[in-house]
């Protein structure tokens, strides 16, 4: 006759307690793991968000740069206009003293 094989409750519970404890501590690993993941996402998810921002700021120093440039132009394109007056200015200046040269006033 065959013996029956009879599990002892204590040996059993001697084995799953320190299985549940184990599973336990892996499911704690795993939510950490979990937590990092996330921490990882934000982290890139603000990187991104200061790339944007930064080529924003890149897009508006050259619009300024742009602006100032065409300030100079218009400066400059001022000052040759006052340069030109100031040839004309000095050419009629110059006919009118040519001029009253040329003509003989009245004596009285």
């Amino acid at each position: 006759m065959k013996k029956a094989v009879m599990l002892n409750p204590v040996l059993l519970a001697t084995v799953a307690v320190p299985l549940a404890a184990v599973a336990v501590l892996l499911a704690t690993v795993a939510a950490l793991l979990a937590t990092v993941a996330v921490l990882l996402v934000t982290v890139a998810v603000l990187l991104a968000t200061v790339a944007v921002l930064l080529a924003a700021v890149a897009v508006l120093l050259a619009t300024v740069a742009v602006l100032l440039a065409t300030v100079a132009v218009l400066l400059a394109t001022v000052a040759v206009l006052l340069a030109t007056v100031a040839v004309l200015l000095a050419t009629y200046q110059h006919l009118v003293h040519v001029t009253e040269e040329q003509v003989e006033l009245p004596k009285i």
